[in-house]
């Protein structure tokens, strides 16, 4: 059952449109919320002439169906995070002409590190590049209000909104995703986290930071001076992926896992194994598969995740690893409940200072303008934040691998077709393998994202990223499709 069914607002549901208050932000979204990279980007591939002016109306018209893409995030004197469409400004879609195969990706690259401002305008861009043939759609959009499955959702949406101007779309009210989820049970470690939580609490209470827009771009701007935004790909077109998914049948293991081994597999043999807690997966997974009711068109962030020890047995066959990699996210899959959503227990300024501004002190300081409230904190050397992020980077795995799988929403809208469509993943300083899949028009593409050194021509990640997408063709039986092209 629904705890609140103001959402913590005060406001009904059917009534916040009224006030343009929607939610408050819980604890997992704010714990997403303005971390550098942590932007979920979608790619499509669009067959036919887009026409700009109808598209830039259906972008104003997308938050009448998902009310988060037309928010902003503002504060209250407790420090409460709140999502109002009040006084927000409405995001505008930039324009491109193609003058080459790679402009979408110097543009993505651009987008990554323009730094959303919340607090004036909704945690979203769009782009279209275009030419006479086609053109490329770009999203962006804040992990804290999106995942994977809700950017399909915004796609599928945006086009109908195109195709037809005169459509009227049903509203989603974007609840809390924890509210729809089993209940955690009741355990000793869970028990023991909260009285951990608890003391770090009270003694961070003692001399809390607060921190403003302005420190958070400062972190933005000195993440990016030491990174660009990385990605090589991995795709099957339909004969390819049909070999792909009956090998998998025969095996007895589904594709994404079969990819994610491949993946693993190819960087250990070329780059060496993970070792200690590196050697664990962690894998997002959908949590409105695993709602009590349920959910609909849900686009907020609903993603759980979970993670496991695993590295790839050399002695094993192939097959027989992804086997047991995928007997491992089917059990991990069964235990999901509203624990893997909900940050609660933290104080929600302690959540900002270890989540988003501890490690860029301690790693990257000398980057860092020392904007007044940063300063002070770097000072506090014995604060608990720089404890318990120093902690939590530790347990961070080596390998997070996410399958949106087959996007089962039409591909041709009017006289428009999607004929391809990636999911660029969010990128992580501290896990190395990030990969993102989606399958669309029998078309497989997965993304493997990462950070490259700023300003080094000789892309050695990239290059080295690329022999282990290559690797993971040859082990899955595609030699033919190894290629020197990162996007091929």
């Amino acid at each position: 059952m629904q705890k609140d069914p103001t959402n913590g607002s005060g406001v009904k549901a059917e009534e916040f449109m009224k006030t343009g208050v929607i939610r408050k932000m819980s604890h997992l979204e704010r714990a997403f919320y303005q971390i550098p990279g942590l932007k979920v980007t979608l790619v499509a591939r669009i067959t036919g002439k887009v026409d700009a002016n109808k598209l830039q109306k259906a972008i104003d018209r997308i938050p009448q169906k998902h009310p988060l893409l037309g928010a902003r995030v503002v504060f209250d004197a407790k420090n409460t995070a709140w999502f109002t469409m009040a006084d927000a400004e409405k995001p505008k879609l930039k324009l491109r002409k193609r003058s080459s195969s790679a402009l979408w990706f110097n543009e993505l690259q651009k987008m990554q590190a323009e730094m959303f401002e919340p607090q004036q305008r909704p945690m979203a861009d769009y782009m279209l590049i275009y030419d006479d043939e086609g053109a490329d759609m770009i999203f962006i959009i804040s992990h804290a209000i999106t995942d994977g499955t809700a950017m399909v959702l915004l796609l599928r949406d945006l086009m109908n909104l195109y195709a037809d101007p005169q459509l009227q779309p049903e509203q989603v009210i974007p609840l809390q995703m924890s509210d729809y989820m089993a209940p955690a049970k009741p355990s000793l470690k869970r028990w023991i986290t909260n009285q951990y939580v608890s003391k770090y609490n009270k003694q961070w209470l003692k001399d809390p930071h607060f921190f403003d827009w302005h420190d958070y771009k400062a972190i933005n701007d000195a993440f990016w001076k030491k990174y660009t935004y990385g990605s090589v790909f991995l795709e099957l077109k339909e004969k390819q992926l049909t070999v792909l998914q009956q090998k998998c049948h025969n095996h007895e293991v589904s594709v994404g896992s079969a990819i994610a081994l491949a993946f693993l597999a190819a960087h250990e043999e070329l780059q060496g194994a993970f070792t200690g807690k590196k050697r664990a997966i962690s894998i997002p997974f959908d949590m409105r598969r695993h709602a009590t009711r349920p959910v609909g068109d849900l686009f907020s962030l609903c993603v759980g995740a979970f993670m496991f020890p695993f590295h790839y047995k050399a002695k094993r066959s192939f097959w027989d690893n992804a086997r047991e990699l995928n007997r491992l996210v089917k059990k991990n899959v069964k235990q999901l409940n509203s624990a893997y959503l909900e940050l609660e227990y933290f104080d929600a300024s302690f959540l900002d200072a270890f989540n988003v501004f501890a490690y860029p002190v301690i790693k990257r300081w000398n980057l860092i303008r020392h904007t007044e409230n940063l300063k002070r904190f770097a000072e506090d050397t014995k604060n608990p934040a720089f404890q318990i992020a120093k902690s939590y980077q530790e347990k961070v795995p080596g390998t997070l691998f996410s399958n949106v799988g087959k996007i089962n929403i039409p591909n041709t809208y009017g006289d428009l077709k999607i004929s391809r469509l990636a999911l660029p993943s969010v990128i992580n300083e501290n896990t190395k393998m990030l990969l993102v899949g989606a399958t669309i028009s029998n078309h497989l593409v997965f993304t493997l994202a990462f950070l490259e050194e700023a300003n080094n021509p000789a892309l050695p990640e990239t290059k080295r990223r690329i022999q282990v997408r290559n690797r993971a063709l040859e082990l899955l039986g595609f030699p033919e499709a190894v290629s020197p092209d990162p996007f091929h």
